[in-house]
C-alpha cells in the first residue's frame, strides 16, 4: 500500500512532468508558427496612385478574379516597381505584363487592361526574364499620359495566383497606395 507521502511526492511528480510537456509542447508550437510565418512575404504596392476595388475594374475576367485576387491601382506615376523579392518568369510580347514568381506563387503585374489600345513604344521593360530582384526594384516605365488620353478607365493591377498553400489574399482596404504600401501577406507555400 501507497503511503500519504508517497501519492503526494508522485502527485507532485506529476504535476512537474506535467508542467516540463507543456513546456515543451508550446515551445514546439511557437516554433512551428514562426517557421510557418517564415513562408509568407508582405506584397508592397508595385504602383504609387488611387485603389480601385477588383469588383469596379471594367475587365469581366479581372473583375471577377478569375486568376487570383486581384487589386486594381489608377496610377499617377508612370513605373512600375517589384512587389517583393522575386524572379520574372514572364513577359508580355507589348511590354505591360509580366509573371514574377516568389516561391510557388506567381504574382501578375498588368499595365492597363485594354491591350487593343497600347502601343509597344509606350512600355519599357527594364528586367530580363529569369533575372532575379529586389523588392522595389523597377520593373516597368510607362508613358502614363499618352495610356490615360487612349483609355479613359486606364487602371494598372497587380493579380496573386492561388496555389495550394496560398488559396485566397486578401488586399489592403485603403484609398491610396504608395511603392512602399504593404497591399497584402501571401504564403509562398
Amino acid at each position: 500500500m501507497v503511503s500519504y507521502e508517497q501519492y503526494q511526492e508522485g502527485f507532485v511528480m506529476r504535476i512537474k512532468e506535467r508542467s516540463i510537456s507543456k513546456r515543451i509542447i508550446l515551445t514546439l508550437h511557437y516554433l512551428l508558427r514562426m517557421f510557418r510565418e517564415l513562408n509568407y512575404v508582405k506584397l508592397v504596392s508595385p504602383y504609387r496612385g488611387n485603389v480601385v476595388p477588383s469588383t469596379l475594374l471594367s475587365d469581366v475576367i479581372m473583375s471577377n478574379d478569375v486568376f487570383g485576387s486581384t487589386l486594381g491601382i489608377q496610377p499617377i506615376i508612370g513605373e512600375a516597381k517589384a512587389p517583393c523579392n522575386c524572379v520574372v518568369a514572364r513577359i508580355s510580347d507589348l511590354g505591360n505584363a509580366m509573371v514574377l514568381k516568389s516561391g510557388k506563387t506567381e504574382i501578375v503585374i498588368n499595365i492597363g487592361l485594354d491591350y487593343e489600345r497600347y502601343r509597344k513604344e509606350q512600355f519599357k521593360t527594364l528586367v530580363e526574364v529569369g533575372q532575379k530582384i529586389k523588392k522595389g526594384h523597377n520593373l516597368i516605365a510607362f508613358d502614363l499620359n499618352s495610356l490615360y488620353e487612349q483609355d479613359r478607365y486606364f487602371v494598372c493591377t497587380v493579380t496573386v495566383k492561388p496555389t495550394k498553400a496560398n488559396t485566397f489574399t486578401r488586399f489592403i482596404n485603403a484609398k491610396n497606395v504608395d511603392y512602399d504600401t504593404i497591399i497584402c501577406n501571401v504564403n509562398l507555400g
